[in-house]
């Protein structure tokens, strides 16, 4: 065997055994693939166990919170409902309640309605009141001047019954004892003039027994009423002054006169407070005869010849102008409130 041949079948073995150690080289390698799948089949089926156990235990408790989700859902469901019920009852009852309110809203309209028609019956009323208050005093007044002109009729009544020289004017509430049945010209002594003390005596009874019942009387200090007020004073009036005022003619004299007046001032003066002393001395109590103020109601006042009731133009308009004058005054309150409470210290009196 030539060379040649030798290669060729060297070329053949080496091939061969190429052949046969690749093959045994992939058998090699598919065991080992093989086995690699194994393990690897076996470790994916371990992963896709603990997968699905995973998954599983996923899935429970998925389904756990479903069910502890549709739980709380029904509780919160039959929560809502309760609360949606509570809600419908609230409404129910808020519904009444409005139909409540609302029926009290009439009721205190219409009572507004009465309250602001009983505002205008009260101010009508008080208006009235005041009215009435005016009217009242007004009233009061009257019958104070009424009672006035009642008193100088009554003491007229004695005068005339006297036959005592006088005039009256109830109107201006004034009794006039002309000068000349009192006093001698320029002279202010009653005792002088025949008759005269005995006049004003009686004037001094009549004055006293027609005041006393429209006066306070003074005793002590303390103030008192007439036992018989009611019955004789219906009206509660009150006398607040006498003024025994004195009187002169226009002429006049130089010197001084026997009772010391220098003038026809200081003479109708001391004709007025001899005047007034003998009535004090005529009736003791006239003095004690008070007003409501608690101060005495007879007193003096002189004039001289300022306040002439006929002109000084003879001998016997000048004897007119010689005079004393009586003039009566009659309490009269301020104002109603006043009136109401002179009535209030009446009654503590009474």
């Amino acid at each position: 065997m030539d060379k040649s041949e030798e290669s060729g079948d060297y070329f053949v073995s080496m091939t061969d055994m190429m052949v046969g150690v690749l093959f045994v080289f992939i058998i090699i390698v598919s065991y080992f693939v093989l086995e690699l799948q194994k393990s690897l089949d076996k470790v994916a089926k371990k992963e896709e166990v603990v997968l699905l156990s995973t998954h599983e235990k996923i899935v429970k408790d998925f389904e756990l919170e479903v069910i502890t989700l549709e739980e709380i859902e029904k509780e919160q469901a039959d929560v809502i409902d309760e609360q949606v019920i509570e809600i419908d009852e609230n409404t129910v009852v808020i519904d009444e309640q409005a139909v409540v309110i609302e029926e009290k809203i009439v009721v205190i309209d219409q009572q507004q309605i009465s309250i602001n028609k009983k505002k205008v019956v009260i101010t009508q009323l008080e208006e009235e009141i005041a009215k009435l208050r005016r009217n009242s005093w007004q009233i009061y007044a009257a019958a104070a001047n009424n009672k006035r002109s009642e008193i100088i009729q009554a003491i007229s009544a004695v005068l005339a019954k006297e036959g005592i020289k006088f005039k009256a004017d109830p109107k201006i509430g004034v009794i006039r004892l002309e000068g000349d049945g009192l006093f001698n010209t320029g002279s202010s002594n009653l005792k002088a003039k025949k008759g005269a003390v005995n006049r004003i005596q009686i004037l001094a009874k009549a004055l006293y027994k027609n005041l006393e019942c429209y006066s306070l009387h003074k005793e002590d200090e303390s103030l008192q009423l007439p036992k018989d007020f009611n019955s004789c004073n219906p009206e509660h009036v009150f006398i607040e002054a006498v003024y025994v005022e004195g009187h002169s003619d226009s002429d006049g004299f130089t010197g001084k006169l026997r009772d010391g007046s220098r003038n026809n001032l200081e003479l109708s003066a001391r004709r007025a407070t001899n005047t007034y002393a003998q009535m004090t001395l005529a009736q003791y109590l006239l003095p004690a005869i008070v007003n409501p103020l608690g101060q005495q109601a007879l007193s003096t006042a002189a004039y001289g010849a300022q306040r002439p009731v006929v002109e000084n133009i003879n001998d016997f308009n000048k004897s007119l102008n010689r005079r004393i004058d009586l003039r009566f005054v009659m309490y009269l309150p301020e104002s109603e409130d006043a009136r109401l409470k002179l009535q209030r210290e009446v009654e503590k009196l009474l």
